[in-house]
């Protein structure tokens, strides 16, 4: 399905594109990486899952619905990769809740350093008279 996307998108045949693939499979055996070019397809739908891309998005950027989407690499999310999508969803959340922590003291020392620099002007007027 990719593939027919690709080639009306950008007007390339199914031959150039296997020519393509072949060639990408070819120099992935030759610097011996001990994957194949199309593995890289499953590790970022995984990937997009475990980040919190949308489904629609990751399914639009692979080329295939939803629907196929979701059947096809369901599979590949165990226990193990919910889990992991899970912890860094709280994580981030986490993040965020001691970012506006922060935010408030820095906001409250502000203040106060705000009414110590209005305490020392009020001094010096009444020094100066």
């Amino acid at each position: 399905m990719l593939r027919s996307a690709i080639a009306k998108k950008d007007n390339i045949n199914h031959a150039e594109i296997t020519a393509l693939t072949q060639r990408v499979s070819w120099w992935f055996r030759k610097i011996g990486l001990d994957f194949k070019p199309y593995d890289l397809r499953h590790a970022w739908a995984i990937r997009a899952h475990i980040l919190g891309v949308p489904i629609k998005a990751a399914a639009d950027n692979l080329g295939h619905s939803v629907q196929v989407h979701t059947q096809t690499y369901q599979r590949w999310f165990s226990l193990d990769m919910r889990k992991l999508a899970i912890n860094q969803a709280l994580s981030k959340r986490n993040e965020v809740d001691l970012i506006r922590e922060e935010n408030a003291k820095l906001r409250m020392e502000n203040d106060k350093l705000k009414l110590e620099i209005e305490k020392l002007k009020m001094e010096m007027v009444y020094k100066q008279s």
